[in-house]
């Protein structure tokens, strides 16, 4: 409920306005400032926040970790690929290579599958 109240609080921010003026109709809008734009989206973001807590659900993406392809770890010069997505690396790996993780691990042997 308090979710549904945020977003209700940024979409009604808005107020509509119409007046009958000379057979000519005048529509009046009266924007938030954004200011209280800001306010209102960190009210939501709070409440995505505490919502989530305790979840599953989360708000971060971490593509930091890297994946090679050499033909062993410390040789730098035999890398034919880097990647940060495990499959892309994976699918790329010849036979003879092995997918390496950050720390010089292997993820991936294609002589092993």
């Amino acid at each position: 409920m308090k979710l549904k109240t945020a977003a209700l609080l940024l979409s009604g921010t808005l107020i509509f306005g119409a007046a009958n003026y000379n057979k000519k109709i005048t529509l009046i809008i009266d924007l938030p400032s954004p200011a209280q734009i800001v306010d209102a989206a960190e009210k939501v973001a709070e409440e995505l926040k505490q919502a989530s807590a305790g979840s599953t659900i989360g708000f971060e993406i971490n593509n930091s970790e890297k994946y090679v392809i050499r033909s062993s770890w410390e040789d730098q010069s035999g890398q034919i690929g880097e990647y940060t997505e495990l499959q892309a690396a994976v699918n790329n790996c010849p036979v003879g290579y092995y997918v390496y993780t950050d720390d010089g691990s292997i993820a991936y042997d294609p002589a092993q599958h």
